[in-house]
């Protein structure tokens, strides 16, 4: 199985608990998805085949993959949804690691 297969394969656990516990949207649960798989895609070809072997360092570069011209709620809600999905995998999987830092992520008040 190729790395993002890997990576693939804990995102529709995920939804499903968004969607079936959280009540969260069908909006939501696409924009969700289209985040976490191009997330998956970028971390894919940085070799990581687990989320929670995520550094940093790697966060750090996706982060800074998502500027313009992406608008900022935009990039917002793409590192969210990948930090919710950290989130869930260390609850689900009962880990205590730290969550990889975006470095520096703040919300922006317009």
């Amino acid at each position: 199985m190729d790395p993002q297969e890997q990576l693939l394969e804990p995102i529709e656990k995920f939804l499903d608990d968004l969607a079936n516990l959280r009540g969260a949207s069908p909006h939501t649960i696409a924009a969700y998805r289209s985040d976490l798989v191009q997330a998956a895609a970028f971390f894919a070809q940085l070799n990581v085949t687990e989320w929670e072997s995520i550094s940093n360092a790697q966060m750090m570069q996706y982060h800074a993959t998502l500027g313009a011209p992406l608008a900022p709620a935009t990039s917002r809600r793409k590192l969210s949804a990948v930090r919710a999905l950290l989130k869930h995998r260390q609850k689900s999987t009962k880990t205590s690691a730290d969550l990889p830092s975006t470095g520096g992520f703040r919300r922006q008040r317009l």
